[in-house]
């Protein structure tokens, strides 16, 4: 992990987050 650029993380895990939460979102919508 050393090697890669932090803000290249940071950006991934963020869209990853939002991705996630956009689904839990809309599952908890459909309730």
């Amino acid at each position: 992990m050393v090697g890669i650029e932090p803000n290249k993380i940071a950006l991934f895990l963020d869209d990853l987050i939002k991705s996630i939460g956009n689904k839990d979102l809309e599952n908890l919508s459909s309730f």
